[in-house]
C-alpha cells in the first residue's frame, strides 16, 4: 500500500521515505519469526567483529515523514508481511 501511494503521488523534493512497521525490531527476533514460518531451525552465524561492516543486531524505520507525506500507515504487521514473502503473495 505504501508503494502504491508513492508511485499515486508527485512529491515535489524527490523525498527519501521509509516504509516499515515503526517498530524496533532485533535480527534474532526476524529469525524467530521466520523459522517458526518454516517450521525448521534456521542454522545462523552473525558476526560482531568487522571493522568496516558492523553488525546491524536491530534496526527500526522512522516511517513519520511517510506518515506525514502520505497520510499512509503501515497495513500489515512484520510477520504477515514475511509470511506472504515466503509464500510469494507479495
Amino acid at each position: 500500500s505504501g508503494i502504491m501511494k508513492i508511485i499515486g503521488t508527485t512529491l515535489q523534493n524527490k523525498e527519501i521515505l521509509n516504509l516499515g512497521s515503526g517498530i524496533e525490531t532485533t535480527v534474532l527476533q526476524i529469525i524467530h519469526i521466520i523459522e517458526k514460518l518454516v517450521d525448521r531451525k534456521l542454522k545462523v552465524n552473525i558476526r560482531n567483529n568487522d571493522l568496516f561492516f558492523p553488525t546491524v543486531t536491530r534496526s527500526r524505520a522512522n516511517i513519520s515523514k511517510a506518515n506525514k507525506l502520505l497520510s499512509w500507515k503501515p497495513q500489515i504487521t512484520l510477520k504477515k508481511g514475511i509470511r506472504e514473502l515466503i509464500k510469494g503473495d507479495l
